[in-house]
């Protein structure tokens, strides 16, 4: 029978990390449905080397399914794949020849601080990641 634990949405990232170390030593759980979050799973990969159960991941980074850690398994596409099917799909299906890229890059540390800035030409610029 599957056990969830939910964390609170004001919970630390390294608090969820603590936990599944927590967690990870116990014999009663199978296998781990572990974080979206790349950095999270980075931060987590050792515990889950050295626990030998599975561990569902969600991160998109290609290096995290790519690092030797048999117990990480992929549920989504990573972002290597991903950049692919786009650009596929706009030249060929679209005929698109130019492009515009539009992200978000908000590192943990600026999701928790919310520390704005200006940068050229009125976009917003964030520093510290």
């Amino acid at each position: 029978m599957a056990r969830k634990f939910d964390f609170p949405a004001s919970i630390h990232e390294n608090d969820k990390i603590l936990a599944f170390s927590r967690l990870a030593g116990n014999a009663e759980f199978a296998a781990f449905l572990g974080s979206i979050r790349s950095t999270q799973l980075h931060a987590m990969a050792p515990d889950a080397l050295k626990l030998g159960k599975p561990v569902m991941i969600g991160g998109t980074d290609p290096v995290l399914t790519h690092m030797g850690n048999q117990w990480y398994i992929r549920f989504r596409p990573n972002d290597t794949y991903s950049a692919r099917v786009i650009a596929d799909y706009g030249a060929k299906v679209l005929g698109k020849k130019k492009w515009a890229i539009v992200h978000s890059h908000r590192c943990l540390w600026h999701q928790r601080h919310e520390i704005p800035g200006r940068g050229a030409q009125g976009h917003e610029h964030r520093s510290g990641c």
